[in-house]
């Protein structure tokens, strides 16, 4: 479009000067086919981006909103974030989704980096030090009470004592979550709903479990491997994310990070019965978002033992 037609001449500019090479467009299936005659550059499509980068020849990619509205970019963020590649948005765009916002004056532009959080490199290393050190040494301690605590969720119940769940996470990639079994097997034989104080899907013991948030104990694994964090947005399934990014765009901003074993969200909110109350919720997973620090990753973690410690976990 417009926009990216004279982003594209600003930056052919300054690009011998800063040392980058503008590679060309991608197009949308809109008004990008222009660029390769004003602009006398390649156009790739979104398809082909992926092996590019794996190649190598592209290191960045700038999203420029025109008028089409927020939704229409979301998605075409939401199918570069897979790619683990930087994504910049220009700034306008980025102020209708969060604010306050913090910009970067990135080769002369101010772009907003979207792949990654607003979060410095030693203090993302410092994060995943604590995760791996913390869920690792957890494990060490505990397993003998999760094995007691597997022992009597099979003894409560028909079914498996570990529940394995596909959820999303960060840059929308799929995983495997582990939890201890609440539930009573084919819970959601008629599809995905969520789960509130009253359900009766919901086994004895494993009413107890979510009071306590003992359910959660086998995600120590998953930060363990990578898939979560100690702190982060509490990741949820697919189904679900369709329906709170129709309400609440800037859900896509939740993805830049790891999802996490506690959460801003649900400290200060707890369990979402509605996916109403999972969009009041994504306000305080922006906020953590916005302020993310290893702080304030330990006021969130003292928060949550002190939900466990008093039962409040429903």
């Amino acid at each position: 479009g417009p926009k990216a037609d004279s982003m594209y001449a600003r930056l052919k500019k300054v690009s011998r000067v800063m040392g980058f090479q503008v590679e060309g467009f991608v197009s949308t299936g809109k008004s990008a086919d222009n660029c390769l005659r004003n602009c006398n550059v390649p156009v790739y499509s979104i398809d082909s981006l992926k092996n590019m980068i794996a190649s190598g020849s592209i290191q960045t990619l700038v999203v420029i909103s025109d008028d089409a509205g927020i939704n229409p970019t979301l998605e075409i963020i939401n199918k570069l974030l897979p790619l683990e590649c930087d994504v910049l948005v220009d700034a306008e765009f980025y102020q209708k989704l969060s604010a306050p916002v913090r910009t970067q004056n990135i080769i002369g532009e101010p772009l907003v980096d979207v792949s990654h959080p607003m979060i410095s490199g030693s203090t993302a290393n410092i994060k995943r030090f604590f995760d791996v050190a913390i869920s690792a040494v957890a494990l060490l301690l505990i397993w003998p009470f999760m094995l007691v605590l597997a022992l009597l969720v099979r003894m409560d119940s028909p079914g498996p004592a570990i529940y394995r769940q596909e959820r999303i996470g960060r840059h929308k990639k799929p995983f495997t979550i582990y939890k201890f079994r609440s539930m009573y097997i084919n819970a959601e034989s008629a599809g995905p709903s969520l789960s509130s104080p009253a359900d009766t899907r919901i086994t004895p013991l494993g009413r107890k479990l979510r009071k306590y948030r003992l359910d959660e104990l086998p995600q120590l694994w998953n930060v363990l491997r990578g898939d979560m964090s100690l702190v982060g947005p509490r990741p949820e399934r697919e189904y679900f994310i369709r329906q709170i990014v129709e309400k609440a765009p800037s859900y896509t901003l939740v993805q830049q990070v790891r999802p996490g074993l506690t959460s801003w969200g649900m400290v200060k909110f707890g369990y979402a019965s509605t996916v109403d109350q999972m969009v009041q919720r994504l306000r305080y997973e922006l906020m953590y978002i916005d302020n993310i620090s290893i702080l304030l990753d330990f006021r969130i973690i003292i928060y949550t033992i002190k939900i466990v410690l008093t039962g409040k976990g429903i």
